[in-house]
């Protein structure tokens, strides 16, 4: 009975961690990782960088380079499970700022404190079996 109870706890933290990670990635990383590569690769427009700037936000481009980063990159690395720890303490601070950002613009913080609670959740627990992390440290080999 112990044995299926943790394959079950393994399971609800892969779900979890791989739902988050992953729809961090593809609802709000992905479109930010488009516009900084357009604006670097292209010249284009970011409308990013002006939206932090707009709510008082200093060095927005650094900032906007760094959600950019938490969300685009940072959120695979959580949904796989690698450098967990590390990936939940970036989207940590990134979900920090988003919040701060709703709430200076009147919009509704709830998805950025459910990704931060969750990526802090995941800076400090283990990621579970099913994990990159895992495999890297022998433990997701075991039976």
């Amino acid at each position: 009975m112990a044995v299926r109870r943790e394959g079950m706890k393994n399971l609800a933290v892969f779900t979890i961690r791989a739902a988050t990670g992953f729809m961090l990635f593809y609802f709000h990383g992905l479109d930010k990782l488009k516009g900084a590569y357009g604006h670097f690769a292209h010249g284009s427009e970011w409308q990013f960088p002006e939206m932090l700037s707009g709510v008082g936000l200093p060095l927005a481009t650094l900032l906007a380079l760094y959600a950019t980063f938490a969300e685009g990159i940072a959120s695979l690395a959580l949904g796989a499970g690698l450098w967990t720890r590390y990936a939940g303490a970036a989207i940590t601070a990134s979900m920090l700022g988003a919040i701060y950002f709703h709430m200076k613009t009147s919009s509704r913080p709830e998805l950025a404190v459910l990704y931060g609670a969750i990526a802090l959740l995941f800076a400090f627990v283990d990621p579970g079996r099913f994990s990159i992390d895992a495999l890297r440290s022998g433990r997701g080999s075991r039976r």
